[in-house]
């Protein structure tokens, strides 16, 4: 989903000794090597890149991520993130996430647990009953039954069967969604040449609320 690495400071024999600093974010937990210090207070520095892999174009927005908040477990005491929280980081972006810990008063082995929260993202609830499809004149309706919760103005896939509107060889240069949907991207993408027996991916924007109804793809 994410990369994430780890730069530490001071790796020699101290009071503190942390065999590995395990992450909890977005309920996967990841393990970096540790440090020992014996400072009372340390720096975490953690590389983090939003490189969440995706079958979507490039030219389909991916999501980003999100931490709210960060806690750490006793005995250690979470002093200061830096860049302040929350943040936002956008597909392909980095940064670096500097935790600064207070170490407990005792000698202490063992792990250290950060906890990367995430609020809830606001959903949307989409209810397609049937697919249009129309092209010069030409058109058909599939019942497809699509009931999905989406967040707001995220990107869904749909698989398209363009025959009986767009001939086999025939060319396809735009595809537009009715209102509330727009379309994002196409597989293959536009502009292409409709291949007997070959089935469409359509990416298309939700809207930023719930929806019940018809999705209609005009195609030219």
């Amino acid at each position: 989903m994410f990369h994430i690495g780890s730069l530490f400071r001071n790796k020699g024999k101290g009071r503190i000794n942390i065999t590995s600093v395990k992450i909890n974010y977005m309920g996967a937990v990841h393990e970096l090597e540790g440090l020992s210090t014996n400072d009372k207070e340390f720096d975490i520095r953690i590389p983090f890149k939003n490189r969440i892999s995706s079958e979507m174009g490039d030219n389909v927005k991916k999501p980003d991520l999100r931490i709210d908040s960060i806690s750490v477990n006793e005995p250690f005491e979470l002093l200061h993130v830096s860049p302040e929280l929350p943040i936002s980081l956008p597909y392909g972006d980095s940064i670096m996430l500097v935790i600064k810990i207070k170490a407990p008063s005792l000698s202490y082995s063992g792990p250290l647990f950060l906890n990367m929260q995430v609020r809830s993202p606001e959903l949307v609830h989409i209810v397609i009953s049937t697919l249009r499809i129309s092209m010069a004149g030409r058109s058909k309706e599939l019942p497809i039954k699509r009931d999905i919760y989406i967040v707001k103005s995220d990107v869904f896939k749909q698989e398209v069967d363009l025959a009986g509107v767009v001939n086999s060889g025939e060319s396809v240069n735009a595809i537009k969604a009715s209102p509330p949907f727009e379309v994002s991207n196409t597989l293959p993408p536009l502009p292409f040449t409709l291949q007997e027996g070959q089935k469409i991916s359509i990416f298309i924007k939700a809207p930023n609320y719930n929806y019940a109804g018809p999705l209609e793809l005009e195609i030219s």
